[in-house]
């Protein structure tokens, strides 16, 4: 999973930005074929700047990640590993839940309150 932001960008420059990264990112990939994702954008309550949350069906080197983000305008990257279900279902569904509960409450989440609607 992956957050990217920016100061300063509103929600299209933010899209802008992060197909931009994407394209980047599948050039220098490991894998052929396109980038499997799903991406939410967030506007934390009160902030003045939009970010990503990006769940990610693919290894990713935490150096490109960083080095594209960067090149297309974002000041921050964070990349984490999601557990694997096999190791730790609870945990897994758990990371998932959060991207998916940006925007509105999945499974009772209330990640959705720290952002704009």
């Amino acid at each position: 999973m992956v957050t990217l932001g920016s100061l300063g960008k509103d929600r299209a420059q933010t899209h802008s930005s992060f197909h931009r990264w994407k394209q980047r990112m599948e050039r220098s990939k490991n894998s052929n074929g396109p980038l499997i994702y799903f991406a939410c954008p967030a506007q934390a309550l009160g902030a003045p700047r939009y970010h990503l949350h990006v769940l990610i069906w693919e290894w990713l080197r935490r150096s490109f990640a960083a080095r594209h983000a960067s090149a297309v305008g974002f000041d921050h990257m964070d990349l984490r590993q999601i557990a694997s279900a096999r190791d730790n279902l609870y945990a897994a569904v758990q990371g998932v839940g959060y991207f998916l509960g940006q925007q509105r409450s999945v499974f009772g989440s209330t990640p959705h309150d720290r952002h704009e609607p």
